[in-house]
Protein backbone atom coordinates (compact mmCIF):
# COMPACT_ATOMS: atom_id res chain seq x y z
CA UNK A 1 0.00 0.00 0.00
CA UNK A 2 3.17 2.12 0.63
CA UNK A 3 4.59 4.09 3.26
CA UNK A 4 2.99 7.82 2.19
CA UNK A 5 -0.38 8.91 1.41
CA UNK A 6 1.13 9.97 -2.42
CA UNK A 7 2.13 6.17 -2.73
CA UNK A 8 -1.18 5.00 -1.17
CA UNK A 9 -3.21 7.00 -3.44
CA UNK A 10 -1.14 6.01 -6.66
CA UNK A 11 -1.88 2.13 -5.85
CA UNK A 12 -5.42 2.94 -5.67
CA UNK A 13 -5.79 5.08 -8.38
CA UNK A 14 -3.10 4.13 -11.06
CA UNK A 15 -2.10 6.91 -13.31
CA UNK A 16 -2.92 9.89 -11.06
CA UNK A 17 -0.94 11.96 -9.53
CA UNK A 18 -1.52 14.74 -6.04
CA UNK A 19 -2.14 18.02 -7.05
CA UNK A 20 -3.13 21.47 -5.22
CA UNK A 21 -6.10 23.57 -6.10
CA UNK A 22 -8.24 26.30 -4.57
CA UNK A 23 -11.04 25.06 -2.22
CA UNK A 24 -13.75 27.33 -1.65
CA UNK A 25 -16.96 26.79 0.48
CA UNK A 26 -19.48 23.67 0.25
CA UNK A 27 -22.79 23.23 0.90
CA UNK A 28 -23.66 19.97 3.14
CA UNK A 29 -27.49 18.61 3.56
CA UNK A 30 -27.33 17.50 6.93
CA UNK A 31 -31.27 16.46 6.60
CA UNK A 32 -34.73 16.39 5.13
CA UNK A 33 -37.65 16.39 7.36
CA UNK A 34 -41.46 17.41 8.45
CA UNK A 35 -40.31 18.34 12.24
CA UNK A 36 -37.13 18.03 14.01
CA UNK A 37 -35.34 19.72 16.74
CA UNK A 38 -32.18 21.73 16.89
CA UNK A 39 -30.76 21.56 20.18
CA UNK A 40 -28.05 24.41 20.77
CA UNK A 41 -25.23 23.90 23.13
CA UNK A 42 -24.22 27.46 23.75
CA UNK A 43 -26.44 30.52 23.33
CA UNK A 44 -27.37 30.23 19.43
CA UNK A 45 -28.60 32.79 17.03
CA UNK A 46 -31.22 32.03 14.63
CA UNK A 47 -31.63 34.46 11.46
CA UNK A 48 -34.12 35.44 8.84
CA UNK A 49 -33.37 38.91 7.29
CA UNK A 50 -32.65 39.84 11.30
CA UNK A 51 -32.24 37.79 13.87
CA UNK A 52 -35.40 36.11 15.09
CA UNK A 53 -33.57 35.44 18.62
CA UNK A 54 -31.10 33.69 20.84
CA UNK A 55 -31.33 30.34 22.76
CA UNK A 56 -29.60 27.77 24.69
CA UNK A 57 -32.65 26.19 24.80
CA UNK A 58 -34.30 23.20 22.58
CA UNK A 59 -35.84 24.60 19.19
CA UNK A 60 -38.35 22.78 17.27
CA UNK A 61 -38.36 23.06 13.43
CA UNK A 62 -41.68 22.21 11.78
CA UNK A 63 -43.00 23.92 8.38
CA UNK A 64 -46.36 24.62 5.88
CA UNK A 65 -45.90 25.72 2.51
CA UNK A 66 -42.65 27.98 2.04
CA UNK A 67 -43.18 29.27 5.84
CA UNK A 68 -40.91 27.76 8.60
CA UNK A 69 -42.10 27.47 11.67
CA UNK A 70 -39.62 28.02 14.69
CA UNK A 71 -41.26 27.21 18.73
CA UNK A 72 -39.52 26.77 21.71
CA UNK A 73 -36.29 28.97 22.18
CA UNK A 74 -37.34 30.71 19.79
CA UNK A 75 -41.20 31.38 18.15
CA UNK A 76 -41.35 32.70 14.68
CA UNK A 77 -42.72 32.24 11.21
CA UNK A 78 -40.87 32.82 8.27
CA UNK A 79 -41.70 33.01 4.89
CA UNK A 80 -38.55 31.72 3.22
CA UNK A 81 -34.89 30.70 5.09
CA UNK A 82 -33.81 30.73 8.42
CA UNK A 83 -29.65 30.54 9.34
CA UNK A 84 -28.73 29.19 12.71
CA UNK A 85 -25.11 30.60 13.41
CA UNK A 86 -22.32 28.38 14.29
CA UNK A 87 -19.50 28.99 16.45
CA UNK A 88 -17.01 26.60 18.19
CA UNK A 89 -17.87 23.40 19.89
CA UNK A 90 -20.47 22.17 21.27
CA UNK A 91 -22.18 23.47 18.67
CA UNK A 92 -26.28 22.56 17.98
CA UNK A 93 -27.58 18.80 17.28
CA UNK A 94 -29.84 17.58 14.99
CA UNK A 95 -32.61 15.46 15.90
CA UNK A 96 -32.54 14.02 12.39
CA UNK A 97 -28.78 12.95 12.36
CA UNK A 98 -28.26 12.65 16.42
CA UNK A 99 -25.23 14.51 15.62
CA UNK A 100 -23.99 18.04 16.62
CA UNK A 101 -22.58 20.79 14.10
CA UNK A 102 -20.33 23.31 15.38
CA UNK A 103 -18.78 25.08 12.33
CA UNK A 104 -20.21 27.22 9.63
CA UNK A 105 -23.50 27.84 9.28
CA UNK A 106 -26.78 26.23 9.19
CA UNK A 107 -29.79 27.00 6.71
CA UNK A 108 -33.27 26.01 6.77
CA UNK A 109 -35.18 25.85 3.66
CA UNK A 110 -38.71 25.06 3.48
CA UNK A 111 -38.97 22.58 0.79
CA UNK A 112 -43.03 23.71 -0.58
CA UNK A 113 -44.63 20.46 0.62
CA UNK A 114 -43.92 20.18 4.25
CA UNK A 115 -40.25 19.31 5.09
CA UNK A 116 -37.46 21.35 5.64
CA UNK A 117 -33.87 21.14 4.53
CA UNK A 118 -31.26 21.52 6.97
CA UNK A 119 -28.07 22.32 5.15
CA UNK A 120 -25.00 23.33 5.99
CA UNK A 121 -22.28 26.07 4.71
CA UNK A 122 -18.93 26.07 5.76
CA UNK A 123 -15.30 25.49 3.97
CA UNK A 124 -14.01 22.48 2.36
CA UNK A 125 -11.62 22.01 5.14
CA UNK A 126 -14.21 22.32 7.98
CA UNK A 127 -16.14 20.04 5.88
CA UNK A 128 -13.37 17.67 5.58
CA UNK A 129 -12.82 17.88 9.78
CA UNK A 130 -16.45 16.22 10.50
CA UNK A 131 -15.96 13.14 7.58
CA UNK A 132 -16.25 9.82 9.21
CA UNK A 133 -14.89 7.62 6.45
CA UNK A 134 -12.10 6.24 8.52
CA UNK A 135 -11.10 5.72 12.07
CA UNK A 136 -9.10 8.28 13.20
CA UNK A 137 -6.80 5.57 15.44
CA UNK A 138 -5.22 4.65 11.29
CA UNK A 139 -1.65 5.75 10.54
CA UNK A 140 -1.18 9.53 9.31
CA UNK A 141 -0.38 8.27 5.95
CA UNK A 142 -3.88 6.37 5.56
CA UNK A 143 -5.33 9.23 6.88
CA UNK A 144 -4.02 11.86 5.07
CA UNK A 145 -4.39 9.54 1.84
CA UNK A 146 -8.21 9.48 2.88
CA UNK A 147 -8.12 13.34 3.81
CA UNK A 148 -7.24 13.92 0.04
CA UNK A 149 -9.34 11.41 -1.48
CA UNK A 150 -12.22 12.75 -0.10
CA UNK A 151 -11.40 16.61 -0.78
CA UNK A 152 -11.21 15.15 -4.46
CA UNK A 153 -14.49 13.92 -4.48
CA UNK A 154 -16.08 16.97 -2.57
CA UNK A 155 -14.57 19.47 -5.01
CA UNK A 156 -16.15 17.26 -8.13
CA UNK A 157 -19.59 17.89 -6.37
CA UNK A 158 -19.16 21.41 -5.96
CA UNK A 159 -17.92 21.95 -9.52
CA UNK A 160 -20.74 19.79 -10.78
CA UNK A 161 -23.33 21.49 -9.01
CA UNK A 162 -22.38 25.23 -9.75
CA UNK A 163 -24.11 26.66 -7.40
CA UNK A 164 -27.73 25.27 -8.39
CA UNK A 165 -29.77 23.72 -6.03
CA UNK A 166 -30.20 24.33 -2.57
CA UNK A 167 -26.69 21.91 -1.48
CA UNK A 168 -23.22 20.01 -2.89
CA UNK A 169 -22.91 17.01 -1.37
CA UNK A 170 -25.20 14.85 0.89
CA UNK A 171 -23.95 14.07 4.77
CA UNK A 172 -24.33 10.48 4.05
CA UNK A 173 -25.27 8.00 1.18
CA UNK A 174 -24.71 8.57 -1.16
CA UNK A 175 -22.11 11.06 -1.05
CA UNK A 176 -19.62 11.17 2.13
CA UNK A 177 -20.69 9.92 5.66
CA UNK A 178 -20.35 13.13 7.85
CA UNK A 179 -20.12 13.40 11.83
CA UNK A 180 -19.56 17.50 12.13
CA UNK A 181 -18.37 17.62 15.69
CA UNK A 182 -18.71 14.13 16.96
CA UNK A 183 -15.98 13.59 14.72
CA UNK A 184 -13.62 16.54 15.56
CA UNK A 185 -14.13 15.14 19.35
CA UNK A 186 -14.24 11.48 19.01
CA UNK A 187 -11.47 9.32 20.09
CA UNK A 188 -8.48 10.83 18.52
CA UNK A 189 -9.89 13.02 16.05
CA UNK A 190 -7.46 15.34 16.35
CA UNK A 191 -5.05 13.06 14.62
CA UNK A 192 -7.85 12.99 11.50
CA UNK A 193 -7.70 16.96 11.60
CA UNK A 194 -3.82 17.44 11.27
CA UNK A 195 -4.39 15.01 8.31
CA UNK A 196 -7.07 17.32 7.09
CA UNK A 197 -4.93 20.22 7.88
CA UNK A 198 -1.17 18.51 6.59
CA UNK A 199 -2.77 18.18 2.86
CA UNK A 200 -4.74 21.41 2.60
CA UNK A 201 -5.79 22.15 -0.62
CA UNK A 202 -4.11 18.95 -2.48
CA UNK A 203 -6.80 16.82 -4.62
CA UNK A 204 -5.85 13.75 -6.70
CA UNK A 205 -5.69 14.81 -10.74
Amino acid sequence: QGSSSSAILGHYYSGTAVTTTSTGGIRVILSTSSAFTVTPGLATTFSSVSPLGTTSSPVTVTSSGGTINLSGGVNASVAGLVSIGLGAGPGVRLSTTGYRYARGTIWLHPTGTGSVQAVLHTSMQEYLYGLGEMPSSWPAAALQAQAIAARTYAQKKVKGTAGTGTYDIVGGLPDQSYLGWEKEVGAMGNLWVAAVDATNTQVVT
